[in-house]
């Protein structure tokens, strides 16, 4: 999804919250932290690839920042940085976890292919590579749609 999706979450997510600026500030920028994964655009226009050969955006988008790992990471430097540590982790560990939700729901990156979140799009699909694809699944099988 579009950063500024994930951005407009993160603010409607926090509201509820009695937070003080910094920390709502924090919880908001948990929910777009996971796609600084996506700087690796970067690379594959500097290496002169069009947007029909995203090598380094396909392999790498959706794998580095948008796991278990980066998601605890998030939250940690989150918290190190706000005033109410413990609230500021939980509310930027489920706000990141909001994120991977939106991508997985309807992400499509610049190559038009839906987020490829591996470990689900197998066990959705029961191993085949293609994930979602550019479609919907039905069936357990891929149908394209253009």
């Amino acid at each position: 999804m579009n950063p500024a999706t994930h951005f407009l979450t993160g603010w409607a997510f926090s509201l509820p919250v009695p937070l003080e600026r910094k920390d709502r500030a924090l919880v908001v920028l948990a929910s777009v932290a996971p796609d600084l994964d996506g700087l690796v655009l970067i690379g594959d226009f500097a290496q002169g690839r069009s947007l029909d050969s995203l090598e380094l955006w396909s392999r790498y988008h959706h794998v580095l920042g948008h796991n278990i790992a980066s998601a605890v990471a998030i939250a940690a430097v989150c918290a190190a940085l706000g005033r109410r540590k413990l609230l500021v982790a939980g509310l930027s560990f489920v706000s990141v976890h909001l994120h991977f939700l939106e991508d997985i729901i309807g992400a499509r990156g610049p190559d038009g292919i839906n987020g490829r979140y591996r470990t689900c799009c197998r066990f959705l699909t029961r191993g085949n590579s293609r994930c979602l694809g550019s479609g919907n699944l039905t069936r357990g099988r891929i149908s394209r749609s253009r």
